[in-house]
């Protein structure tokens, strides 16, 4: 199963990869922060491989010693795995949060391409005509299907209002906050890509449809396989005299 799960994860992380890389650098050469995060986030499975290995090992260094009681050996063997278990948590913690944070900044550079009016007057006119079209909603139609033909008929005029603050306020006051998102994505959907926000748009459909953001388990599998591999008991020789297998009498 471990091997399943690591030709999941690495398919996913595969898919995903490639489209971070259109992302990879900002209009100057440099790298984005998303990228980054991602470069980080990539070295937690090696890293974790890393720390299986280094038990599996250091079980069988432990195994190897025939002069040390057996009492001895499981205890600093159930203090190396306790080690590891607090290495893997982490790992999985870190995976989950980088994730998240790679997330974030796809979707700030993908909404980049929302123009703010600079003029305070413009933007409070643009908000008047949204009050407007609110107040007038007609008995039976709810705000957000209101929002959303406002925000259809001119994108580019009301998705900044709509989609930040004002448009969240606004929705809550109208006792329909959780609509909010829906309108803020039918904006963005709606305004033309530029060079900037299309290969951020490619990268977050990826981590969709790689389904990245899920794979914590597949992440560890291998490594956890290999850790309880190294804790099987392992088969005596017949014929060969270990000190450490004798008890001493009571």
């Amino acid at each position: 199963m471990s091997d399943t799960l690591e030709q999941l994860f690495d398919q996913s992380s595969g898919t995903f990869g490639q489209a971070m890389e259109g992302v990879a650098k900002d209009e100057h050469g440099h790298f984005t922060p998303e990228y980054r995060e991602w470069h980080a986030v990539r070295n937690i499975k090696p890293n974790l491989d890393a720390a299986a290995e280094q038990f599996e090992s250091g079980v069988e260094a432990i195994r190897d010693k025939p002069m040390l009681p057996a009492d001895h050996k499981a205890r600093m063997v159930a203090d190396a795995k306790y080690l590891y278990d607090v290495a893997e948590a982490q790992a999985v913690k870190d995976f989950q949060a980088g994730i998240a944070r790679v997330k974030a900044g796809l979707q700030g550079t993908y909404a980049s391409k929302v123009h703010v009016a600079e003029n305070p007057a413009d933007r409070q006119l643009v908000r008047e005509e949204i009050a407007q079209t609110v107040q007038m909603v007609p008995r039976g139609q709810t705000v957000t299907r209101a929002l959303q033909l406002l925000v259809e008929s001119d994108p580019a005029r009301y998705v900044a209002e709509l989609s930040g603050p004002y448009g969240a306020n606004l929705m809550k006051l109208h006792g329909e906050p959780e609509n909010h998102g829906a309108i803020a994505r039918l904006g963005l959907a709606l305004l033309p890509d530029t060079g900037k926000s299309q290969p951020a748009s490619a990268a977050l459909s990826a981590m969709q449809a790689s389904r990245i953001e899920g794979m914590a388990l597949a992440l560890r599998a291998p490594a956890r396989a290999r850790v309880d591999a190294a804790l099987a008991p392992k088969a005596q020789e017949r014929g060969v005299y270990r000190p450490d297998t004798i008890r001493p009498i009571r």
